[in-house]
């Protein structure tokens, strides 16, 4: 997958054109280039936002994984189990 800036005169459309008449995947999801020529990207590169989205959900973060973690210590102990 090929990924192109979004730019304010239009440019990238004759690309997309082209690229898709060859049957090149592209994007212009999230880069847009300014007047200057720099790119500003907002978001992560569509390949991995595709992938992303087949994946299953990321895990919770690690302090949320310690609160599981208790919690399911506690209960194999029993009602007055011992806390981690």
């Amino acid at each position: 997958m090929i990924w192109l800036p979004k730019d304010s005169l239009g440019l990238v459309r004759e690309i997309e054109w082209d690229l898709e008449s060859r049957g090149v995947l592209h994007s212009t999801e999230g880069a847009e280039m300014d007047n200057k020529g720099h790119v500003n990207v907002t978001m992560a590169p569509p390949e991995d936002v595709q992938r992303n989205r087949s994946q299953p959900e990321p895990l919770p973060p690690p302090d949320d994984l310690e609160d599981d973690m208790r919690e399911m210590s506690g209960r194999a102990n029993g009602p007055g189990g011992s806390k981690v």
